[in-house]
């Protein structure tokens, strides 16, 4: 039957809403009641994917051998830190090959696949995503592979930066790397995110290039502009996660920081829309941040 986006319970005296969800339980999925609204279509989405490679099982197997350079991919992605704050517990992030085919199973079913709560949502967004997966998957492991190998170059060339005088902006630089590209990010970032990494990734290397030809006091007159904003975004951000909460409002900040850092520090990259401190400070006023 049809699964409802919310139910009312009654518990010592109080109306409970519970936001129902399927959940991923790795061989299996489950549906479960949660109390977040936040969290439950993040749940919702996973818990569809599963069932999908679960439906597509013997295609999933086929997939997982068909990586090329996966042996290389492996070798950059074993120096991917863990997520900062992250709720994983240690060693429990997927295997590469695992988060590569779940990535194309989100991007061929479902990006456009709408409300997904019923027998027949389902068979519709199974039919639709089945005939362009192989070319997905293809597309899709190129990209993680151009993703991880930038995050290994950019990882080396901070690594061999002794300049004290450049020390503060190589830790910004480690710092948002390490916010891109941790443990898990492959299924944990929605797409649309992901495929502007290799902007974040060239506007990265390209500070770099200019700090090694004297933009130091450029750079760091960049980092002053944004500081305070910074700043503001990551005591939230913190705080949110300790609470063990999704806040949809310091999402959507976060990708508009990393847009300035474009506009900043590396302009010729061009931004994916106008952005500046005082536009995101607007926006965090309207979101009611």
């Amino acid at each position: 039957g049809a699964l409802p986006v919310s139910v009312e319970t009654r518990s010592g005296g109080m109306t409970l809403r519970a936001y129902p969800a399927l959940v991923d339980e790795g061989d299996s999925v489950a549906v479960r009641a949660l109390d977040s609204q936040a969290r439950a279509p993040v749940a919702h989405r996973a818990g569809l994917r599963r069932l999908l490679m679960l439906r597509m099982a013997p295609t999933v197997k086929d997939m997982r051998k068909r990586i090329p350079n996966l042996q290389a991919m492996r070798l950059a992605y074993a120096k991917v830190p863990p997520r900062e704050g992250g709720r994983r517990r240690q060693g429990e992030a997927e295997p590469l090959e695992e988060q590569l085919v779940a990535l194309a199973f989100d991007q061929a079913f479902l990006e456009e696949a709408g409300e997904v709560r019923d027998k027949e949502a389902f068979q519709a967004c199974y039919d639709r995503g089945r005939e362009g997966l192989h070319a997905i998957y293809t597309d899709t492991v190129q990209a993680a592979g151009e993703i991880l190998g930038s995050y290994q170059r950019i990882r080396k060339r901070l690594s061999g930066i002794n300049n004290l005088s450049l020390l503060a902006s190589v830790q910004d630089m480690q710092q948002q790397l390490d916010a891109l590209v941790y443990q898990g990010f492959l299924v944990e970032v929605h797409a649309d995110q992901l495929r502007d990494y290799p902007r974040y990734l060239k506007a990265l290397e390209m500070r770099l290039d200019k700090l090694a030809v004297g933009g130091q006091a450029r750079d760091q007159q960049a980092m002053r502009e944004m500081a305070e904003i910074l700043q503001r975004w990551q005591v939230r951000d913190r705080a949110a996660r300790d609470k063990g909460l999704l806040d949809l409002r310091l999402q959507q900040v976060r990708w508009q920081l990393e847009e300035l850092r474009i506009s900043l520090f590396a302009q010729e990259v061009k931004t994916r829309y106008p952005v500046s401190v005082k536009r995101i400070d607007k926006l965090w006023k309207e979101l009611g941040l």
